[in-house]
């Protein structure tokens, strides 16, 4: 991505083993930043990606772990070991993993399982000191937060689920296109949300001056009668390929369209065509942003600068 002379920002899973790390690792601190410091969050996330991973007696890794302190008020403790087992011991966590049942759960601290108990007691989710990590399969874990996902691991990447992405997105449109007439960001969080939902590559580009530029790009692209687009019309606007191009109040133009755009010797070769035309398109085109959906669920928000 180091090609690219605008703004870039992730939203979705990383790419190498160690981005991916890292990327875990930022998500996972922030979640725990009542329980463990940042500086433990790499180590927490390698532990229990590892846990995933590892078989007891054949058997994958599935069950529930309970993250908290102890002396939690809403946690009443079965189980206190007299020596607790770090995370980072894996066949002996793994093991002790097996204690869980029904609603019973190991207890871990951030760094080491303390305990078996259960949850008791109505607890506030928002304060962030009791948390779950479900592990559901090879390589395939969660954490969440009460009823709320807050990261998700499969093949050890990272990604936070689709519904963290929304708010985060519109934050970031609503910068981009502040003081534009007419920009609803609602509705562009609204229509990636359903372009996500459709599980294809794609690329979503919301222009200032959507009407223009659609009428410039009609010979590469299919120009519609301006109209705010359902989510199930989104997505099959999706199974044509190309990029879908809104106004900023969230108003499509066209769809199927071949971006164009000045290439140059700085492009981000380690990224596919999608990002590089979505990253030559909107540079220098202030105020133009491109959401790049790739086929790996994550997504790239893409913003030019004079």
């Amino acid at each position: 991505m180091s090609g690219f002379k605008g703004r870039v920002q992730r939203l979705g899973p990383e790419g190498d083993a160690g981005t991916r790390r890292e990327a875990g690792a930022r998500i996972l601190a922030g979640a725990l930043g009542r329980l463990v410091a940042q500086d433990v969050a790499a180590a927490l996330f390698a532990a229990l990606d590892e846990l995933s991973a590892t078989a007891y007696e054949r058997q994958d890794t599935a069950g529930t772990l309970l993250l908290c302190g102890r002396g939690h008020p809403a946690v009443d403790a079965s189980i206190v070991l007299a020596e607790p087992v770090s995370l980072a011991a894996t066949r002996a966590a793994r093991k002790a993993l097996e204690l869980g049942r029904g609603e019973l759960a190991p207890l871990a601290d951030g760094a080491s399982i303390w305990g078996v108990g259960r949850v008791a007691r109505p607890y506030d989710a928002s304060r962030g000191d009791l948390l779950e990590v479900r592990f559901e399969g090879r390589s395939r874990w969660e954490l969440r937060r009460g009823d709320e996902p807050l990261l998700t691991v499969e093949g050890h990447a990272p990604a936070r689920p689709s519904p963290e992405v929304g708010p985060e997105l519109e934050a970031l449109v609503r910068e981009v296109l502040r003081g534009r007439d007419g920009a609803h960001p609602d509705r562009i969080r609204a229509a990636v949300a359903a372009v996500l939902a459709a599980g294809r590559g794609i690329t979503v580009v919301v222009s200032a001056d959507a009407p223009g530029e659609a009428r410039r790009l009609a010979g590469q692209g299919t120009a519609i009668v301006p109209r705010a687009l359902e989510p199930d019309v989104l997505q099959a606007a999706t199974g044509i390929g190309g990029a879908i191009l809104l106004d900023p109040g969230g108003v499509c133009h066209a769809i199927g369209v071949i971006l164009d755009g000045v290439a140059t010797a700085g492009g981000a070769r380690a990224r596919g065509s999608r990002f590089n035309s979505a990253a030559n398109y909107v540079r220098g085109r202030h105020g133009t942003l491109a959401v790049v959906v790739s086929d790996d669920g994550s997504v790239d928000v893409l913003a030019g600068s004079r």
